[in-house]
């Protein structure tokens, strides 16, 4: 079976930026980057640095949480190590972001009924462009779709989708 894990960022109501990515592969392919992923998790940057619990790229790049006290360039790198494993995994990554502002002004009366908000347009061009790649380079006749954990009305657009 493939899979697809999705998550979101800046999709609070304040946010000017909405995006959603996510990585999509066989169950083989994401066991194997999970593992890899995990290796880097329980010994950052070659045992260097404490185990990490979970990776939050916001806490990463802001230096927050459990990534305080890291320097820029130790940052960096470690995630282009997460970026290699991604990449060696042999999964598909997409993602897409949308200004919020932009969208709201341009999308706007029925068009805005049919295409919703920059959120469920993230949601919605990811999925498409995940089942392009899926019937275009798999032959899996299954797929499951995983989404961070969501407020109720984009849970309910997302299984909608």
């Amino acid at each position: 079976m493939l899979t697809a894990y999705f998550d979101d960022s800046g999709t609070h109501t304040k946010s000017k930026i909405v995006m959603v990515a996510g990585i999509s592969g066989t169950e083989g392919r994401l066991a194997g980057l999970e593992h890899s992923w995990r290796k880097h998790l329980e010994r950052p940057l070659e045992g260097t640095k404490p185990r990490l619990k979970r990776f939050h790229m916001v806490d990463c790049q802001g230096s927050r949480g459990e990534f305080e006290g890291w320097s820029r360039p130790e940052i960096d790198h470690f995630c282009f190590q997460l970026q290699t494993e991604i990449i060696d995994s042999g999964g598909v990554a997409y993602g897409i972001a949308c200004s919020r502002a932009d969208w709201d002004d341009l999308v706007t009366g029925d068009i805005r009924a049919i295409f919703g908000d920059a959120e469920g347009m993230c949601i919605r061009n990811s999925f498409v462009r995940i089942l392009g790649w899926a019937q275009s380079n798999t032959f899996d006749p299954e797929m499951k779709f995983v989404f961070d954990n969501r407020p109720s009305s984009v849970q309910r657009d997302a299984k909608v989708v």
